[in-house]
């Protein structure tokens, strides 16, 4: 007779593989900015202070702060510009697990936004930015 414990094991869990290694948006945004200056390449972004110090004014009326609100929500990270040739390249940074939000995939339709996930897409998204003014 074999012997049948009581209560049986649980059963093995499998492992999870180990989360990717991603670095947070702000870095991601900050080494961007970092990359653009040494490239030299004009950039635009609605930072968060100038956001803050805009809805903090008072002599701006309730309805056009929300209007603002309204129409500036999913506004890509960076707008990369060229004087010369007119050209621009609005980049949407995420993380490696980020997702785009509805507003961020209006801008996207409207915008030809470039989603970006890691700083090595970042950094061939303004190289070839930077390739494409430079040939025009």
């Amino acid at each position: 007779m074999t012997y049948k414990p009581a209560f049986p094991k649980p059963p093995k869990r499998k492992r999870k593989a180990p989360a990717k290694v991603t670095q947070p948006e702000a870095l991601l945004q900050e080494m961007s900015e970092q990359l653009l200056a040494i490239y030299d390449i004009p950039y635009f972004r609605l930072s968060d202070t100038l956001m803050r110090a805009l809805f903090a004014n008072p002599q701006i009326p309730l309805h056009i702060k929300k209007i603002l609100s309204d129409q500036l929500k999913g506004f890509p990270d960076l707008v990369l510009f060229d004087k010369c040739t007119r050209h621009y390249r609005a980049i949407e940074i995420k993380t490696e697990r980020g997702k785009l939000s509805h507003a961020q995939r209006r801008w996207e339709k409207l915008l030809g936004t470039h989603v970006c996930r890691g700083l090595e897409e970042i950094k061939t998204c303004i190289e070839s930015f930077r390739e494409e003014v430079e040939h025009e």
